[in-house]
């Protein structure tokens, strides 16, 4: 089963032996990130960078997307098991959901 971690000020890791060994998603922008969720079978990932945006991945991270208009303060994210519905919070308190896998949020 694929997991999926995140260091702030570094990269995102991904493990694909429910957390025994850890790699780097080569793809993923280097960063502050702050909050990281999967759906269940690990093909759609999200996370949220501080200051730059939501990312997401529908290929279990072989590629990265910026979501247009994404750049809060993320604090958490939150994907149901199909990855087609996630909420993400602020830190301004404000909560963010998307039904489209991440392409867009809204308030």
């Amino acid at each position: 089963q694929q997991v999926i971690a995140c260091h702030n000020g570094g990269s995102l890791y991904i493990s694909v032996n429910y957390g025994q060994n850890w790699k780097s998603s080569p793809s993923a922008p280097t960063g502050a990130w702050t909050c990281v969720a999967s759906s269940a079978s690990g093909q759609y990932l999200v996370g949220g960078m501080s200051g730059t945006g939501i990312y997401t991945s529908g290929n279990y991270g072989t590629t990265w997307v910026l979501t247009p208009g994404s750049s809060q303060l993320w604090t958490s994210v939150a994907s149901d098991s199909s990855g087609q519905y996630l909420a993400a919070g602020v830190s301004d308190g404000n909560v963010y959901t998307s039904s489209d896998f991440g392409a867009t949020f809204v308030k």
